[in-house]
């Protein structure tokens, strides 16, 4: 599995969009999502993307096809209890396969059938984890990345902070292991990326604005 895309909630995205832009970061191409009540606002790496997540159709993200994958809960988080992020994997890389674990199958109506997405767990109190077997990396290279005054290529690390980093499923030990992602124990629900192995050994932390870090 490889990282595809990493979300988080917002009910302020026209705000934390223009954090990131302040910073440095360069805007991509908006999308939405019809009949699953939601669109979102991009920021395109080499090898991923970044998205903030939110309500477009409050009918749609509460019908019964979108609300067991818990997209309303999470943009409209509040308290320590509830994690506001995603993290989406496609094909390739490392030996970790998705069908090992268990999982349910989300058919939201905007993908064409046989497509599906799979996902892992129900506890609010972890990050969405999204398996999307029909992404490969031919199909995500058509994407167009975004030339980044900060001069961010790669995201090379994941680190997911919160107060529920504990290892306690065999999926989160396994991509604790690999690498691909990293719990950390925290006081609340914090997204840390690490972009081009920090050689340039920089940090930011945009809290309390926006429960993210980047280092570089």
């Amino acid at each position: 599995m490889k990282i595809d895309h990493i979300f988080m909630g917002s009910e302020s995205p026209d705000e934390h969009v223009k954090i990131l832009v302040d910073f440095g970061l360069t805007e991509g191409e908006p999308n939405s999502h019809p009949q699953q009540g939601t669109a979102v606002r991009r920021f395109f790496f080499e090898n991923s993307y970044f998205e903030f997540l939110y309500i477009s159709n409050l009918n749609d993200i509460k019908s019964p096809t979108t609300r067991p994958a818990q997209y309303y809960e999470r943009i409209t988080a509040n308290d320590n209890q509830t994690s506001p992020f995603g993290i989406c994997f496609r094909p390739g890389g490392n030996s970790l396969d998705f069908s090992n674990y268990k999982s349910w199958s989300y058919r939201p109506k905007f993908l064409p059938h046989p497509f599906k997405m799979d996902i892992y767990g129900h506890k609010l109190s972890d990050p969405i984890l999204c398996y999307m077997g029909f992404v490969s990396d031919e199909s995500f290279k058509k994407r167009i990345t975004q030339h980044h005054q900060i001069g961010f290529k790669d995201i090379t690390l994941l680190r997911i902070l919160s107060p529920y980093a504990g290892l306690d499923s065999k999926l989160k030990k396994d991509l604790n292991k690999s690498g691909l992602i990293k719990f950390k124990h925290d006081e609340t629900h914090t997204l840390e990326f690490t972009f081009d192995d920090a050689k340039q050994n920089k940090i930011h932390d945009f809290r309390p604005q926006l429960p993210i870090i980047f280092k570089w």
